[in-house]
């Protein structure tokens, strides 16, 4: 069950209650998570299986992995999916992660109103700084880090020449280029599952080799948790890592798109 960003541990309270007064205990466990876990519709197929496995009520704000990092920071969510690995180090190194474990991963690609018929990424990036029109989420997400990282890799500048800063997730993002006639970078999976929404744009470069986007998921030290909250999240850590959670992942995609859409690592 996806909640709004705003008040989220107190959101999650509310609901502990209001079913504690219906006479039935509810287990719960809040997740702090990127938008593409969320976009891509596989939270919706997760969360139901493992309630229906263990009985506990997967809860989660769906936020770019800053966003995400920093509930986890102020105690807002005893999980988190996150796709930015230099400042997942930084949690784990700082304590505030107490588990990690990076388990399956996709890949990003540009979209566009064209092709941009490159060889290589850096034809297509030097590309993208020097003639197109960019629509840059600018939030801190994995996705903003990895773009930002490619563009200063090839051309040495954090974004190209005209570009616009959205400040927002990833499924507004894509909406923006579609309106706009921009290009973006987006992950296949959030990708797949909304192209059919937005005609104006095509799949513009991708390269599988090195656009690669890693996924963990962490348990948090969240000195706001109960120990049951902790045993949820531990739960769901290792369904997720070593049992039915595998296999969904592992399938998802396949029936809609003829091949997953994240891929579960050796």
């Amino acid at each position: 069950m996806q909640v709004k960003k705003m008040g989220v541990l107190f959101l999650a309270m509310i609901l502990v209650i209001l079913v504690a007064c219906n006479g039935d205990e509810e287990k719960t466990v809040m997740m702090a998570t990127t938008t593409s876990m969320n976009d891509s519709g596989l939270l919706d197929v997760l969360a139901p299986a493992f309630y229906e496995d263990t009985g506990t009520r997967l809860l989660w704000v769906s936020v770019g992995s800053g966003e995400a990092m920093r509930l986890a920071r102020e105690g807002e969510a005893t999980l988190l999916f996150a796709h930015s690995p230099a400042a997942e180090n930084a949690l784990v190194d700082d304590g505030v992660s107490q588990f990690r474990d990076t388990f399956m991963y996709n890949n990003f690609l540009f979209v566009g109103p064209e092709d941009l018929n490159a060889n290589s990424l850096a034809d297509a990036v030097r590309d993208l700084f020097e003639n197109r029109l960019y629509a840059s989420r600018g939030d801190e997400s994995g996705t903003h880090v990895m773009e930002r990282g490619i563009f200063e890799a090839f051309v040495g500048e954090a974004y190209p020449v005209d570009t616009i800063e959205t400040g927002s997730g990833m499924l507004d993002t894509l909406n923006i280029a579609n309106e706009m006639g921009a290009f973006t970078l987006v992950d296949i999976a959030t990708w797949l599952q909304n192209r059919a929404s937005l005609p104006h744009l095509v799949e513009a470069f991708y390269d599988k080799s090195e656009l690669v986007n890693y996924y963990s998921i962490h348990v948090i030290n969240n000195p706001n948790a109960s120990d049951a909250e902790f045993e949820h999240a531990a739960t769901f850590s290792q369904w997720l890592t070593n049992g039915r959670g595998l296999e969904i992942i592992a399938e998802y995609g396949i029936d809609q798109f003829g091949e997953p859409v994240f891929i579960l690592m050796d």
